[in-house]
């Protein structure tokens, strides 16, 4: 499933999470930018994608029966497709049921069956869907996401600014992200398994 945008939230919930609606439809054409770079900075922080997207990624068998996909979350539909190279092409691997721990982005053979090694390198495929839908998107995402479109907007004047002089007074922005709201997008980050 490609996806059509990488925006964790939509216009509705950042006005229900700002609540400052007054003005809203004023700031609306401003809003939906924040938001669509609040989420390319989060999965660029994070090194994932939180909106569902397929996901093809082709790995060295290691002669182990577990590997950790890149992007750290395995959706449940589609199931997963499995594939090995056979020196010609790309085939489905039908020897044993490909097992998965969807929320920890693992999948592992059973049964001593493993990933086993490859002299020219690569040799297993996987295809899978990861992230979340708008709708199934954990709470503490959106909110991350909110909160930092928020201050993209309040901020948006200032990027790319490091300092302003006026007159004997010279002004420093600080644009960094609040140390509380960085950790809270990080604990969403993918720590890659050698």
């Amino acid at each position: 499933m490609a996806r059509s945008s990488v925006a964790i939230i939509d216009l509705d919930y950042y006005l229900l999470f700002d609540q400052n609606t007054d003005d809203a439809a004023d700031y609306s054409e401003f809003i939906m930018p924040a938001i669509l770079t609040a989420s390319t900075l989060m999965e660029q922080m994070t090194g994932r994608k939180f909106i569902t997207d397929s996901e093809v990624e082709i790995f060295a068998g290691n002669g182990m029966n577990e590997y950790y996909v890149k992007q750290g979350r395995i959706l449940d539909s589609p199931t997963p497709a499995l594939y090995y190279w056979d020196d010609t092409d790309w085939t489905a691997y039908t020897d044993t049921t490909l097992y998965y721990d969807g929320d920890g982005g693992l999948v592992y053979l059973r049964d001593g069956y493993t990933f086993y090694k490859s002299s020219y390198g690569p040799n297993w495929k996987i295809i899978y869907d990861c992230g979340w839908t708008q709708a199934s998107m954990p709470a503490d995402v959106k909110n991350a996401c909110a909160t930092l479109a928020k201050l993209l907007m309040v901020q948006a004047d200032k990027i790319g600014i490091a300092s302003e002089n006026f007159g004997d007074v010279t002004a420093t922005y600080n644009l960094t992200i609040p140390k509380g709201l960085r950790e809270q997008i990080e604990r969403y980050k993918v720590y890659h398994h050698a």
